[in-house]
């Protein structure tokens, strides 16, 4: 992560109190003031940098709204929950959380009705999110093992990548490392600030703003001995992310591949798999005595060719 700056003071603000409608009775799910549901338009929601500095935006107004009504300025106070309330229905995680939350009142209350609605908000503002867009095959370089493919997956508000590809340490089909991406309000403690670029990476990342999630990153000893899980951090980066095992200060960035690139690595995988397989299964033999089953052995035990095999073989035929 040596390549991010964090800077705390100009971090995401967070708001000291939830600004609030002394008239209007409270809900346990309030997360903004007035209601979140809109006529729905996904794109309504603000994205990238653009969100990070609602954000802050939202949480100065907040310090603004509690002085006007400490003040008996109700006029600027109304005018400053307005404000609020549009900005915060701008962001697509506070929208998800709160339509969230009314979900479950709904089901607890036997409104299902209600609860339709709320899932279908929470769905669409799901969607605008791209923390919950990641789904399918990543590679990335996982240190001196070389490019590695992990599968994406979700489980409820729980991000979750497969290693498709192994290595001596943690192998194909152990996971690789989960991140929680439940929203957290403004003033959570556990709430990660987003990660500020210097404007060098940020031109080239084109946003200033990363924004990052609580995690758990997959650590092991070679063969797979002294397995743990370590704390760990997922940071979006424009259509990449990063994933930071924090005690290792080790950070690997994800990519797309091509198909061709992914069809190439699990031919390679598989092949050097069935290689130290098929090689396992020959000393075995050759251990054994049997020396009439020695015979052919003494040549490559590689049955399944890799992409560069492939690449002489057609020159040959050539």
């Amino acid at each position: 992560m040596a390549s991010f700056r964090e800077d705390e003071e100009n971090g995401a603000a967070a708001p000291r109190h939830e600004p609030r409608d002394p008239s209007r009775p409270q809900s346990e799910c309030v997360s903004a003031p007035g209601r979140v549901s809109p006529p729905f338009d996904a794109t309504r929601f603000d994205l990238d940098d653009d969100l990070q500095l609602m954000r802050r935006d939202v949480a100065e107004m907040e310090v603004r709204y509690e002085d006007a009504i400490r003040l008996s300025a109700f006029e600027t106070a109304a005018h400053l929950r307005e404000r609020i309330t549009e900005g915060r229905s701008r962001d697509a995680e506070l929208v998800y959380s709160k339509a969230t939350c009314e979900m479950n009142e709904a089901l607890a209350g036997g409104d299902d009705e209600r609860a339709r609605r709320c899932q279908k908000e929470r769905e669409m503002a799901k969607k605008s999110m791209p923390q919950f867009n990641l789904h399918g095959l990543w590679v990335g370089k996982y240190g001196n093992n070389g490019y590695e493919m992990v599968n994406v997956t979700y489980s409820g508000d729980t991000l979750t990548a497969t290693k498709v590809t192994g290595d001596r340490h943690v192998p194909r089909g152990e996971v690789s490392f989960t991140a929680n991406l439940q929203p957290r309000m403004y003033n959570e403690l556990d709430a990660l600030p987003p990660v500020e670029l210097l404007n060098s990476a940020a031109s080239q990342w084109g946003a200033k703003l990363l924004p990052r999630f609580v995690g758990k990153g997959h650590v092991a000893d070679e063969g797979y001995k002294e397995v743990a899980w370590v704390e760990g951090q997922l940071v979006l980066i424009g259509d990449y992310f990063g994933f930071a095992w924090v005690p290792q200060q080790h950070q690997i960035f994800f990519g797309r591949p091509s198909g061709e690139l992914a069809l190439r690595m699990l031919r390679d995988y598989i092949s050097e798999e069935d290689e130290a397989e098929n090689a396992r299964a020959v000393a075995e033999r050759m251990y054994s005595g049997h020396i009439q089953d020695m015979k052919g052995l003494e040549g490559s035990t590689r049955r399944i060719l890799k992409h560069n095999d492939l690449k002489d073989l057609k020159r040959e035929i050539q």
